[in-house]
């Protein structure tokens, strides 16, 4: 199995034993819970968004895809949830506020080597499955950083459906947070 194939699926799980470590060494400060919440809460509100646009296929633990996304948030970036994750991601690893100035760093690098994985082994998927198609749309839309924020195309689902396919991430958000918050006050 290549290394993008099993980040990906076990994308829900790699993640865990840095949140063990962050409880462990939990320094949290109002304020990182506050910077932490609202980042963690921008990339919910962004995957709620994104989800409006997709499939019921795009949960799976697979690379695969019924038809190349290209509405909505498809058409500002190639992989908008990673961006999404990274919002949710650095807020969650901001509220222990676990020596930042050297932790973040390395975070961010683990996250853009972790995410880089599995980017190249969904995109050579796409590129396999829809060739040229994916070739003309790779062109014409970045991967992670947008350069027009001018959405096109319709919503497939909308916001409650969208609200219930990413219950199980807004809980396991929910959950990570009570945490931290029942750490912090057994700490004070």
């Amino acid at each position: 199995m290549r290394i993008g194939n099993f980040l990906f699926k076990y994308r829900s799980f790699i993640p865990a034993p840095l949140f063990i470590l962050l409880i462990i060494f939990f320094r949290g400060v109002p304020l990182t819970f506050i910077i932490g919440i609202i980042l963690s809460l921008i990339g919910i509100i962004l995957r709620i968004f994104i989800q409006e646009y997709t499939g019921d296929w795009m949960r799976g633990n697979k690379v695969s895809g019924e038809f190349l996304l290209k509405e909505g948030p498809y058409n500002i970036i190639r992989h908008p949830f990673y961006l999404a994750n990274f919002f949710v991601g650095t807020g969650i690893f901001i509220i222990p506020n676990f020596y930042l100035i050297i932790t973040l760093p390395i975070f961010f690098l683990i996250f853009f080597l972790y995410y880089y994985f599995i980017i190249i082994e969904e995109e050579k998927y796409l590129k396999e499955k829809f060739d040229g198609e994916f070739e003309e749309y790779r062109k014409k839309v970045p991967a992670i950083i947008p350069r027009n924020l001018a959405l096109k195309g319709s919503r497939r689902r909308g916001f409650k459906d969208a609200l219930k396919m990413e219950s199980s991430t807004i809980l396991t958000i929910s959950i990570v947070i009570l945490i931290y918050a029942g750490r912090y006050f057994w700490k004070h």
